[in-house]
């Protein structure tokens, strides 16, 4: 089975709409119309990783936020610009805590992930800290 993804041509770049696999005779009948296309992918193309851009797969780019931590205070630069998601992961049971400041404090010791989701076509960015 061959694997493939389908995006919108109407957009450039495309995020991908879907994955599938098919034979190499259920592919030679699929038919692209004007409105979507399909790539024939390698196994490690993904939806949040990948998409389609001049009708080939390609990796998504990072936005490259950095994270500097100084005792207890953390503090990210070159945030995106627009609508982005920031969350710091906590691991169980506390989960995910959502910030809306660039510089915060972590008040306990620990190992954290500081997730940055900056939105089509960024690759979502994970950062791990510690904080002694």
């Amino acid at each position: 089975m061959i694997k493939f993804v389908t995006y919108f041509k109407s957009t450039n770049p495309s995020p991908i709409d879907g994955i599938g696999r098919a034979s190499d005779e259920e592919l030679a009948m699929m038919q692209e119309t004007d409105e979507v296309g399909v790539v024939i992918v390698a196994e490690d193309v993904s939806e949040e990783t990948h998409m389609v851009q001049d009708g080939l797969t390609v990796n998504k780019p990072t936005w490259g936020v950095v994270v500097n931590v100084t005792g207890n205070i953390v503090v990210l630069t070159n945030l995106p610009t627009g609508d982005y998601e920031l969350f710091v992961d906590m691991g169980e049971p506390v989960g995910l805590l959502q910030l809306s400041e660039t510089e915060f404090e972590l008040t306990d010791a620990g190992d954290y992930t500081i997730v940055i989701r900056p939105g089509f076509p960024y690759i979502e960015e994970r950062h791990d800290v510690t904080i002694e």
